[in-house]
């Protein structure tokens, strides 16, 4: 009986193993992807593949080399925090989370600090399931590591190691990024897992590297959610937000040149920074980012020191193809600049000095496994995530396997 039992599981686990690898290497086709959408099938699918977490039982026997973060947060305030959530099914995007409630953050080196929290991020992935992305927020000036803030975020809505690769990059071509680190949480001494942190970028991101200035981005609204923002001034926010700040006046000058048909690249250089705007389009065809487009994830910095807007790359998205055009780009600023040959010639050869110096190539690969490795061992740690293993597994093959590749699409095309 024991002997048929054993086979019994071995062969369900077998089963699950196989139509999970299917399911998520196939999870892109048109009609797998009917179940992807929907919230509910997509929730149990993932729950049944969970089975095959057995086959990886082995990493819970390796040492988690990453600092711990402790929250402790009373009962009744986490389901304060809780009941603020809508149904993701019908509101599958959260514009502003509202709800904050107190709570003790323990630094890794057992400090107590009084903080405020909440929860993160405006799709559902961010806190439909258990495992929820958090902004952690100090209070009364104290800090951690100098950082009045932090975020948490489930890796996977960073492409686990992408998002730290793309500011590795940022630094390189000379862009300002978030520092950003992996850690574990615990709340009230339960595992939340392991998480993607970052500072926020905010007016004390300037501030800390001794710039002054205002920062613009979208506002998140639901109005104007998937709206071209570079249309209207309106459709912009400052950090912190005050619709009066005098350098909306900065904005709208921008904007006016965008939108207008005879302006020229050079007259709207007069407004934004040349270097800026040409490292950070290298870095957007370096992470395919299309992410930061006509409505998303545009951050705006107007340097008050040189009177001109740098660029600052941001949420930069997910990677799942080599089949980037090098001149697509849906972010009207970009497609009003790559107008002039002269900008685009430009481009392509900071582009092409990038890609064709060895040592980048090799830095950029041994950040990704060092990243990977540092993560790797907690995150199949991490009963709390929402995929199975074997997801995260394919995942992180098939953006080695991107990233290797996309340095030769993106040659190809110059």
């Amino acid at each position: 009986m024991k002997k048929k039992l054993f086979w019994l599981s071995l062969s369900l686990l077998a089963v699950t193993a196989a139509g999970g690898y299917l399911f998520y290497r196939f999870r892109h086709q048109p009609r797998l992807k009917r179940l992807t959408d929907n919230f509910w099938a997509y929730t149990l699918i993932n729950k049944v593949a969970k089975i095959t977490d057995l086959g990886f039982v082995h990493y819970y026997f390796y040492p988690n080399s990453l600092d711990t973060y402790q929250l402790f947060i009373k009962g009744k305030n986490l389901e304060i925090l809780q009941l603020s959530l809508p149904d993701p099914v019908t509101t599958p995007v959260v514009i502003e989370h509202n709800q904050e409630v107190p709570a003790v953050f323990v630094d890794p080196q057992g400090l107590e600090h009084n903080v405020k929290v909440r929860f993160r991020g405006n799709g559902a992935v961010h806190w439909a399931q258990p495992k929820k992305s958090w902004r952690i927020i100090f209070s009364g000036g104290d800090t951690f590591n100098g950082l009045a803030s932090l975020d948490l975020i489930i890796p996977e809505d960073r492409g686990l190691v992408f998002e730290h690769l793309a500011n590795f990059r940022a630094g390189k071509l000379g862009l300002l990024a978030p520092d950003s680190w992996f850690a574990n949480l615990t709340i009230n001494q339960q595992s939340q897992g392991v998480y993607y942190v970052t500072e926020k970028l905010d007016e004390a991101f300037f501030t800390r590297r001794n710039l002054t200035g205002t920062l613009f981005g979208e506002k998140d609204q639901s109005e104007t959610w998937n709206v071209n923002i570079y249309e209207s001034v309106d459709r912009w926010r400052t950090y912190p937000e005050d619709p009066n700040h005098p350098d909306f006046k900065y904005l709208k000058q921008l904007l006016d040149l965008v939108n207008d048909p005879g302006s020229s690249a050079q007259e709207v250089f007069q407004l934004l920074d040349k270097d800026s705007f040409l490292a950070w389009r290298v870095h957007s065809l370096l992470m395919a980012s299309l992410h930061q487009d006509k409505s998303h994830n545009n951050r705006l910095f107007f340097n008050h020191q040189t009177k001109k807007f740098v660029l600052t790359p941001w949420d930069t998205g997910d990677r799942t193809s080599t089949l980037v055009d090098i001149d697509e780009t849906f972010n009207p600023l970009a497609i009003k600049l790559l107008q002039d040959p002269q900008v685009k010639a430009e481009r392509n050869r900071r582009l092409a000095e990038y890609l064709n110096d060895p040592v980048n190539r090799s830095q950029d690969l041994e950040f990704f496994e060092n990243s990977w490795q540092s993560l790797q061992v907690p995150l199949m740690q991490d009963t709390n995530k929402f995929h199975p293993d074997l997801k995260y597994l394919l995942d992180i093959k098939n953006y080695r396997l991107w990233m290797l590749d996309h340095f030769d699409n993106l040659n190809r095309q110059l």
